[in-house]
């Protein structure tokens, strides 16, 4: 069948999110270390990487079943994130949570780039079909990605989870999008770096999809197999051109 939509994930497969991850906590523990005789920077981020993990775990749990926006809860997932991480180090300080919170967040805003030829996909694939980005994660850190790069104006529709209630992997998201794109689902591909929400999900959603896996990794067991298996979002215009000469 024709793809007539591409559906693109963000973190990941658009940006290079977890480099910009790693960079920005080295940096952000060695600040704080500074400040904590006796702490390593290695002690703080790996506090960070656990506490971290159960914050934002939590939070995709409860975007996967459904529910309402708040306002700023990205920055409220950071201090919760970097609170418990000083406190699982013996340290009790709001100052500092909040000085860990401002220097991640500057570093985050400068680390983070898009990855290699995600801009001149996105323009072909513009051209040829009807595109969109589906991202979870809270509203006004995932905008704020969007704008940085201007992927907003690079595709026809752009969606947070927070702003539409339920998150990837459920089929809802995904189906609210090919409504929007004035597609059949089956008509629609999701290009994504994550078997467990975009492989997964798109297939509830009857959806094909593309897995981007730079990595080599295994597929999770258990799960659908991706239409297609691509190493580099460049691919994805090859792909579309074949789907269209297949008419």
């Amino acid at each position: 069948m024709t793809i007539r939509a591409v559906l693109f994930d963000l973190d990941d497969t658009l940006t290079d999110d977890d480099a910009s991850v790693r960079e920005s906590l080295a940096g952000t523990a060695a600040q704080i270390a500074v400040r904590c005789p006796g702490l390593s920077p290695r002690d703080i981020a790996e506090a960070y990487w656990r506490e971290s993990s159960k914050v934002w775990d939590a939070f995709a749990a409860e975007q996967e079943a459904g529910r309402p926006r708040e306002e700023g809860t990205g920055d409220r997932l950071r201090r919760e994130s970097w609170g418990r991480a000083l406190q699982e180090c013996g340290i009790e300080d709001d100052a500092l949570v909040r000085r860990a919170v401002d220097v991640y967040g500057r570093l985050r805003e400068t680390t983070l780039h898009l990855a290699p030829g995600a801009d001149e996909v996105l323009d072909a694939l513009r051209r040829l079909v009807r595109t969109a980005i589906i991202t979870n994660g809270a509203a006004e850190m995932q905008r704020a990605k969007l704008r940085k790069f201007g992927l907003e104006r690079r595709v026809d529709y752009s969606i947070v989870s927070e702003e539409f209630g339920y998150g990837k992997p459920n089929p809802a998201i995904f189906l609210h999008v090919a409504h929007v794109l004035d597609a059949a689902a089956g008509e629609c591909m999701m290009v994504g770096d994550n078997v467990g929400l975009d492989i997964i999900g798109a297939s509830a959603a009857g959806m094909r999809s593309a897995w981007l896996n730079r990595g080599s990794r295994a597929l999770l067991q258990g799960a659908p197999s991706p239409d297609f298996v691509i190493g580099d979002i460049r691919e994805m215009l090859d792909i579309v051109l074949q789907t269209k000469s297949e008419k």
